[in-house]
């Protein structure tokens, strides 16, 4: 495993460490990006709402994990998303 690959093993590692204690379901918008590998995610408008109401760090904080992967955010709306008023709307 080379040094980039690992540092960037131990920073999910301890995001997702931090992520337990969060309010949100950011952890498993982080958990999906992992299993599923892909360069753009498409979050709902309305659960980047809460994320920031309900814990800011830790949206910002994941948000920049994003970032550091290269993986692109997509706002969509509620409709395009399947979404519904219960749903977090990522993935």
């Amino acid at each position: 495993m080379s040094e980039a690959t690992e540092t960037l093993s131990m920073a999910t590692d301890e995001l997702l460490a931090k992520l337990r204690a969060s309010p949100t379901d950011l952890r498993k918008l982080v958990g999906a990006v992992l299993r599923r590998d892909r360069r753009v995610v498409g979050i709902s408008g309305a659960a980047i709402g809460r994320w920031g109401r309900d814990d800011l760090e830790g949206w910002t904080t994941v948000r920049e994990w994003l970032e550091s992967r290269g993986v692109r955010i997509v706002v969509v709306s509620a409709a395009a998303s399947g979404a519904g008023p219960r749903s977090g709307g990522a993935l």
